[in-house]
């Protein structure tokens, strides 16, 4: 903390250790309190960075840099990007699983702070019951773990009240009897006729480890590998992860991601669905705006080009594709319908004229150009303040401004193309397709000549 401290920028410094809900008493925490963005001069990403190059650990630690819990840190619930969970009912190859992957993670410099929820080495005492000895005495297994926990899991066992102060009652063994497995084997347990046995008479005593965790998912044991990532994207670990377990892990060892992992999954879902239903919609809506089934598509080939400009927006200025990106998205599908119903509404109005699709087409271009790039302009000049924003919170908006703005630049140049394109090979096809439907039409009214009997 006194070194963190000793940075520019950083405001103060809050330190726990052993806390949280799970009180972990070998794990402690040091939350770092920034100042505003825009009085320091380098971002929370390349603090964390920076920390992760510096920080040593001492032997037999382990230091890793994490965003605080959205729940006010000190011992909240888990903020890694990557949360690969591995269960299966075959433990040892859960472990040997966790084991490899790790090691890949390690190996692999997307990932830093690669860590595991499982922790071997926690001693303990193991008590083996003999259950004949103990059946000849009378004594149960499950009355003798009972009196066990009262002697060694320090419980709560009633309350002392004095003169306003209340103080908890707990039955303790003195540290001593607790250090020795020797003298706890001394600890006297009750038979069902009131005699006292010393332990050591119906079990056995002996030191061990265990696993300082164990967590369960889908109704087997579950270890969860937990890792940031540093100059790729949530996707791409994903994948790596995906495509290590699919060639290495055996067939009893199921994955699954938790955290954002598992949000980005349903996210995803949803995402679809929802550009879906608004493709849908508004398919719908411009059919009955003009009284048309083909229309409606060559205004709708615009939507695949604004897709395109987002994605290639969001690579070039290296933001991710997160929730907020997907928002813009969904907001581009009615921003650049708008401009394909302007040149097409336009053309069908020439076209009650008297003209043809062709002259119609190069009249409309034209006279609408303006009014789409006015709209154009301004909804870009718009979102530059949200795209070019660095206060605090700003790179959660960015995404969704790179995104509109990529989509409307490719959509609006291209649609002045593309849909007047489109509009003629529709109309064409469908002026084709109309003149066999008529043609078929008069031919099944001309009728059909019978030969004379003289022929």
């Amino acid at each position: 903390a006194a070194t963190i401290e000793k940075i520019p920028g950083v405001r103060t410094t809050f330190i726990t250790a052993g806390g949280g809900v799970k009180e972990e008493v070998n794990k402690g925490e040091v939350l770092i309190n920034l100042v505003p963005i825009g009085e320091r001069t380098y971002s929370q990403k390349e603090l964390q960075g920076y920390l992760r190059n510096n920080l040593r650990a001492l032997p037999g630690t382990r230091v890793a840099v994490m965003d605080a819990s959205s729940s006010g840190g000190g011992g909240g619930g888990r903020t890694q990007a990557i949360q690969f969970d591995l269960r299966g009912t075959d433990w040892q190859a859960v472990l040997d699983a966790a084991a490899k992957t790790e090691a890949a993670m390690k190996a692999n410099p997307m990932f830093v702070d690669v860590d595991m929820t499982y922790r071997a080495g926690k001693p303990q005492l193991d008590v083996v019951v003999d259950r004949e000895r103990a059946a000849s005495l009378g004594i149960a297994a499950a009355p003798l773990g009972q009196a066990l926990r009262v002697l060694l899991g320090r419980d709560k066992v009633g309350d002392f009240r004095q003169e306003g102060r209340t103080s908890e009652i707990k039955v303790l063994l003195p540290e001593s009897v607790l250090a020795d497995p020797m003298a706890l084997g001394a600890v006297q347990v009750r038979t069902p006729t009131g005699a006292l046995v010393e332990l050591r008479n119906v079990a056995q005593l002996s030191d061990g480890t265990s696993a300082g965790q164990i967590d369960h998912g889908a109704q087997v044991r579950q270890i969860t590998m937990l890792a940031d990532l540093q100059g790729a994207s949530l996707s791409e670990g994903m994948r790596f992860l995906e495509k290590f377990a699919q060639s290495t892990f055996p067939p009893s060892v199921t994955t699954g991601f938790g955290g954002m992992g598992g949000e980005l999954a349903s996210a995803m879902t949803s995402f679809m669905m929802a550009i879906l239903m608004g493709v849908i919609l508004l398919y719908i809506i411009l059919a009955a705006q003009f009284e048309s089934l083909i229309h409606p598509l060559s205004i709708m080939m615009a939507l695949p080009l604004a897709v395109i400009g987002a994605l290639g927006a969001l690579f070039l200025a290296g933001e991710d594709m997160s929730i907020f990106a997907m928002i813009g998205m969904i907001m581009l599908l009615g921003l650049v319908a708008k401009n394909g119903i302007l040149l097409v509404e336009f053309t069908n109005q020439l076209r009650e004229e008297g003209l043809s699709a062709q002259a119609a087409l190069l009249e409309a271009g034209p006279v609408r150009l303006r009014p789409i790039l006015m709209t154009t302009v301004a909804m870009i000049a718009g979102m530059v303040p949200v795209a070019l924003a660095r206060g605090d919170g700003a790179e959660t908006r960015v995404p969704m401004a790179v995104a509109i703005i990529g989509g409307l630049v490719t959509s609006t140049f291209l649609t002045l193309g593309i849909v007047p394109v489109v509009y003629s090979v529709l109309d064409g096809m469908r002026a084709r397709a109309g003149a066999l439907w008529n043609r078929g039409k008069k031919a099944a009214k001309i009728p059909a000549v019978q030969p004379s009997a003289a022929e």
